[in-house]
């Protein structure tokens, strides 16, 4: 990618559809069927660090160490009625269930594109009927505990697409 100006109509996001099992091993965290949320529209991702004080009289400055990360997805999609992709993002907060979503600056297949690729639950699923708007679904996701098919922890990664 080149060092261009990016708007955010660029960005996509995408949930690997573990139902897909079309070819060997399809739908898994290893071989992942990667559908596109089109119906996105504001997307924000917070990460920040627990600051941690390190201070001591050795300084009049405080001074602090990075602690654990937090990571957090907030966005809106456009409501429509009997949408698949919707329902599954639904289904998964009714029944808490792990999301395996990515969070990218492009397409997925483009060469160089970013971003995180994330376990998530989803925290909040919320309808929002504005009278004078189109119908919203707001969710929040954020991480989750997952293991891959040998029983290893995954952490939320930053990917850069091959």
């Amino acid at each position: 990618m080149s060092n261009t100006c990016m708007v955010g109509f660029d960005g996509k996001v995408y949930y690997n559809d573990k139902a897909d099992t079309t070819s060997a091993g399809a739908g898994t965290y290893e071989v992942p069927v990667w559908v596109e949320i089109p119906m996105v529209k504001d997307v924000t991702v917070s990460s920040s660090a627990d600051k941690i004080d390190d201070t001591d009289r050795g300084s009049t400055f405080k001074k602090y160490c990075a602690g654990q990360f937090d990571l957090d997805a907030v966005m809106n999609l456009s409501y429509r009625n009997g949408n698949a992709i919707l329902e599954v993002i639904r289904d998964a907060w009714l029944a808490r269930t792990t999301l395996d979503v990515m969070i990218l600056d492009g397409d997925e297949a483009t060469t160089g594109t970013e971003g995180f690729r994330i376990q998530t639950k989803c925290f909040t699923h919320d309808w929002e009927q504005t009278m004078s708007d189109v119908m919203m679904v707001d969710i929040n996701l954020a991480p989750t505990y997952f293991e891959n098919a040998a029983g290893n922890e995954v952490e939320p990664e930053w990917v850069t697409m091959a």
